[in-house]
């Protein structure tokens, strides 16, 4: 089962979409947790950040930086992605 959300920020750019899917453990390293969330832009990234950083806040979960476009870490916890996008500049 696949649903997915879409996020709509104030500025024109601000636009990401996050589809929800399970997921295997060899992929979440978490026996809690079955169902990953791809937060996905061709807009803002920074926006999409946000989100995920929303997400994992929530969840107390954490993202994996696939895309590279932060500081190279392949992994963060909320914490940690919430630092690197305040160190990011806009």
């Amino acid at each position: 089962m696949t649903s997915f959300l879409i996020f709509e920020g104030k500025g024109t750019k601000d636009f990401c979409w996050a589809p929800i899917s399970e997921a295997p453990i060899e992929i979440t390293k978490d026996s809690s947790r079955s169902y990953m969330v791809d937060v996905t832009t061709r807009r803002a990234w920074k926006f999409a950040g946000a989100v995920a950083y929303a997400l994992c806040k929530h969840e107390r979960g954490c993202v994996f930086n696939d895309s590279g476009v932060l500081n190279g870490l392949p992994r963060f916890d909320a914490d940690s992605l919430r630092d690197a996008l305040l160190a990011d500049p806009p």
